[in-house]
């Protein structure tokens, strides 16, 4: 469960004791449910956006965090500079190990000349989103 989720349920649970103590102590005014229903559709609406957005999230998760060649989920991604492709740090270093006349892996990629490790630069941005999008969904 994650943060948003746990705080979803302590606002319900408050919610519930609050409907429960107004109907016990207070007046007539606060016993009227229509405020309560009010309130508890709000939260129905917010959950399900979020739910939207976690499935959106989730998808995009997919498809950003899978090696394009290797088909494994990245870790340590690194983008090569001459043409902007991210790869997996292992799987290219361990290609580039095979065979150092490498050219880029990506279909179509129209960069001339061949991969350089020196040319290769680990992604900060792009594995901070991994991790933060990984934390998401764990």
């Amino acid at each position: 469960m994650n943060m948003l989720e746990a705080n979803m349920r302590k606002v319900s649970d408050s919610l519930n004791s609050t409907v429960r103590l107004a109907a016990e102590f207070g007046d007539e005014s606060l016993k009227d449910l229509k405020l309560y229903t009010s309130l508890v559709e709000k939260l129905c609406e917010i959950d399900s956006k979020m739910n939207t957005h976690r499935k959106a999230l989730a998808e995009s998760y997919a498809e950003q965090t899978v090696e394009c060649f290797d088909q494994r989920p990245l870790e340590v991604p690194v983008r090569n500079k001459q043409c902007n492709h991210v790869y997996e740090k292992s799987v290219i270093e361990n290609l580039l190990k095979q065979n150092p006349r490498t050219r880029c892996p990506v279909m179509g990629c129209a960069a001339q000349g061949y991969v350089q490790q020196h040319l290769l630069e680990v992604d900060v941005r792009l594995q901070q989103q991994l991790i933060q999008t990984r934390s998401v969904f764990t």
